[in-house]
């Protein structure tokens, strides 16, 4: 077999082989969270399902993401767009819960498991109120 044979047979092994590689998995898009409220996501890093609050809610079990899953104990990551402190609670509302981390104003946790409070946050309230 000739040079030129060998290297269009090599030539189009690679091509057939490119044809049937897995293509690049596309990090899921950020929800943009709207300025002035409080809103927090299902998934890490400001991603999946976001439900949108204002200041203060002191009881996620009323609240559902637009799959109708319940909002309490279901956040991986939150993001603050307002100008205030706020206060997020665990085992129960604000007044009853425990105190899991203060999140300063336009601040963002891209993961709820460093503040030891993943999928278990039940509550916010702005902090000095």
């Amino acid at each position: 077999m000739s040079f030129r044979k060998v290297a269009v047979a090599a030539s189009a092994v690679v091509a057939g082989v490119a044809l049937f590689a897995a293509p690049a998995t596309a990090e899921p898009a950020l929800v943009e969270c709207s300025p002035d409220l409080v809103c927090v996501y299902d998934g890490y890093n400001l991603t999946g399902e976001i439900y949108m609050f204002g200041l203060s809610d002191l009881n996620y079990a009323d609240d559902a993401f637009a799959s109708g899953l319940s909002v309490n104990d279901r956040s991986s990551s939150v993001w603050n767009r307002s100008g205030q402190h706020i206060n997020f609670y665990v085992h129960g509302g604000a007044n009853i819960g425990d105190l899991c981390f203060r999140l300063e104003p336009y601040g963002s946790r891209n993961n709820l498991g460093g503040e030891g409070c993943d999928n278990s946050v039940s509550s916010h309230y702005p902090a000095g109120l």
